[in-house]
């Protein structure tokens, strides 16, 4: 399983349960010429693993539950299959490490922040509360088994940090829980499909299609080689859900939206003036965006479908990028409204109390504001190149998080808040990279001779959407956060630009 998209899939799920528990119990475009821009682009003493008990063989037996004891057991399965993927990031860790190709100090760190926490785990039980709902024999050995598999990897991994085993040592103890645990699992999904009314394939293949990103690795592989300029096939892409993006087919920049395997496509504006940048609302249903046409560059929101426009800002000075607060009740953007060199501003999502973010002494643009609606990032040229920073969404405490002398541009969070997409000239030219939310870890995702840049992730964080110019135009694709699956959305003659994924 790739790094990225493992740990975005342990966090997720542990997400889920926690936040459907009761909160009494405690528990993850290039912008056009006139906004700033690049000039080469448009825009750790041993215990023995546990001897697991014989499972007795059971018959599953369809049953009618009240609604809160099926949640109940959904989450059960859910943290089983977080125990897996547990075991899997863990061994994973070990064997890059013994490869040499990550130190240790990165795969404890990986495992500690980013595995299934113990103090989770327990919460998790905590509400689960197994003895008041009725569970079948079978299950209830089968959840104990997954628990002390967890308890003996949680126990390896503790004597790898104190290097009383060596890497290899761990693969070998981590390769005998790995296989009960499998069993286990696969046990389980036959029983809670018999008991939920499904058998256990179609369980497994709705926890398959809740959480596409699963992958074959835990940790980054080569970047991939961009965009195809040819056309590609879409039939592994997940077709629900739509992406807006930029598109001059018809004459000039207009904002159009599709589905995410390329069919679909919709113009949802018209006017001889150009139209930028589009950013969904939280729930999917508006869209913000910056257009000239009423003479300079200011705010707009209409409905997904391009109905009900509203202007939302009226300012001589220009303003750019709108990025939607995660409770869908204010806007970030920049603005040069007060200076040639733009700065932060917030409004509320109707238009009114303005905020000015960051001064003079910063400026910045491109905000993008964290899942959890307590930071923001925006690009800024304060330390005379654009770099990545963060700010308190009240714009106190900034920060540089990228700190590199190249340019790094056009950042944007991953869903659970962990990492940040942006592109970067750092190796030569614009190429698409991943890093966690501190700046601490780097991972380059495309590498190619053209430019790929603009980027955005899908709502499960597992997948990229940018833009290419691989094919002598401008066009959208995606991939996986892995590197590898990318697709080419658009095949058009014209430009393609500026993809924004709908929550």
């Amino acid at each position: 399983m790739n790094k990225l998209a493992c740990l975005i899939l342990i966090g997720s799920l542990v997400a889920a349960v926690a936040c459907s528990r009761p909160a009494t119990v405690a528990p993850t475009t290039i912008p056009p010429t006139n906004t700033p821009q690049p000039s080469s682009t448009p825009v750790p003493s041993s215990t023995p693993t546990p001897t697991f008990p014989p499972k007795p063989t059971l018959t599953p037996t369809k049953t009618t539950l009240p609604a809160e004891e099926m949640e109940k057991l959904h989450m059960i399965y859910v943290i089983m299959y977080a125990i897996q993927l547990h075991v899997e990031l863990a061994m994973e860790a070990a064997s890059r490490v013994q490869a040499e190709e990550i130190p240790s100090e990165l795969a404890m760190q990986i495992i500690r922040e980013k595995g299934l926490s113990t103090e989770n785990l327990d919460s998790s039980i905590e509400y689960l509360n197994l003895n008041k709902i009725s569970v079948p024999e079978q299950v209830t050995a089968d959840w104990e088994e997954l628990l002390a598999a967890h308890v003996t990897t949680t126990d390896i991994v503790s004597r790898w940090t104190d290097k009383d085993i060596t890497p290899e040592q761990v693969i070998e103890e981590l390769d005998s829980v790995r296989s009960e645990v499998d069993a286990a699992l696969e046990s389980a999904e036959q029983e809670l499909g018999g008991l939920i009314g499904q058998d256990g394939s179609t369980l497994t293949s709705s926890r398959h299609e809740m959480m596409p990103g699963q992958v074959q690795g835990a940790f980054p592989k080569e970047p991939s080689e961009g965009c195809p300029g040819e056309s590609t096939s879409t039939a592994s892409v997940n077709k629900r859900g739509r992406v807006a993006f930029i598109s001059d087919r018809d004459g000039n920049a207009e904002i159009y939206s599709m589905n995410v395997d390329g069919s679909g496509v919709t113009r949802l504006t018209k006017n001889s003036a150009g139209d930028y940048n589009p950013a969904w609302s939280p729930d999917g249903k508006r869209i913000a965006f910056y257009s000239q046409r009423d003479g300079n560059a200011e705010i707009y929101v209409m409905n997904a479908d391009g109905s009900n426009l509203v202007r939302l800002t009226d300012h001589p000075k220009d303003d750019f990028d709108p990025s939607w607060s995660p409770d869908g009740t204010q806007i970030a953007f920049h603005s040069h409204r007060y200076s040639e060199n733009p700065m932060v501003f917030v409004m509320n999502a109707d238009g009114s109390e303005v905020k000015q973010l960051t001064g003079f002494d910063i400026g910045g643009w491109s905000p993008n504001w964290s899942p959890d609606g307590t930071q923001i990032v925006f690009n800024t040229g304060v330390s005379g190149n654009r770099d990545v920073w963060v700010m308190s969404a009240d714009g106190s405490k900034t920060a540089n998080v990228s700190k590199h002398p190249s340019d790094d541009w056009w950042p944007a969070w991953s869903p659970d808040g962990t990492h940040i997409v942006f592109h970067s000239d750092r190796d030569g030219n614009f190429d698409v990279y991943l890093m966690t939310a501190e700046g601490k870890e780097v991972f380059r995702l495309t590498d190619a001779p053209s430019l790929e840049y603009s980027a955005d992730w899908s709502l499960d964080g597992t997948r990229i959407a940018y833009t290419s110019d691989n094919n002598g135009n401008r066009e959208i694709c995606i991939e996986n956060v892995s590197g590898e699956g990318v697709i080419n959305l658009t095949q058009n003659t014209a430009n393609d630009w500026a993809v924004a994924w709908q929550p």
